[in-house]
């Protein structure tokens, strides 16, 4: 009987620990804080959230940054949502244009939970869907910057001594890619 009574505790424990790791991965502790940015040598202070160890910054902020400090054109999104489909539209190489019912996005001082999100991202002239790790704060999508800025095509580089996240626009590789088109 006690072995029984053990077993049954054990197979319970694990159940339990399942179901906490499954909770633990779709909710996690957003930590407000203003981080440096700078968009090709044009610096900002963005609010985002601290998740995990990792810098999660507003999708739309992040499209209105890109749209008014990079210099190559190339890089401006411009973000939709498309709430019948759940999932966000990010329009390559349009200026980013404010929605009407959308405001200025503050942080605050007080941690949030943030709930992992279930939208899918698409690049508006690019067929599929990206599957990007981003939460949910306040109702609004968080992404890391690296992420973005891979599929965007904007360099990014981080500055310890300044504690500086530093995008740039990779004009040079983008033309490189040109002339190798050109050449074919």
């Amino acid at each position: 009987m006690k072995k029984f009574f053990v077993m049954m505790l054990a197979m319970a424990m694990m159940g339990t620990t399942a179901f906490g790791a499954e909770t633990l991965e779709k909710y996690a502790v957003a930590k407000p804080m203003v981080q440096n940015v700078t968009f090709d040598g044009n610096q900002t202070v963005m609010e985002c959230y601290n998740i995990d160890g990792y810098n999660y910054f507003r999708l739309r902020d992040v499209a209105e940054q890109v749209t008014e400090h990079m210099e190559d054109p190339y890089h401006y999104f411009n973000v939709r949502y498309n709430s019948d489909g759940a999932f966000v539209v990010l329009e390559r190489q349009k200026e980013y244009a404010q929605a009407g019912t959308s405001k200025k996005y503050e942080a605050g001082d007080a941690n949030k939970v943030a709930t992992l999100s279930e939208d899918r991202v698409m690049f508006g002239n690019l067929n599929g869907y990206y599957n990007f790790k981003g939460y949910k704060v306040d109702g609004y999508n968080f992404y890391k910057l690296r992420d973005l800025a891979r599929d965007l095509e904007i360099n990014v580089e981080w500055n310890e001594e300044t504690e500086t996240i530093i995008l740039t626009s990779n004009t040079e590789e983008r033309a490189k890619e040109i002339l190798r088109g050109a050449e074919e």
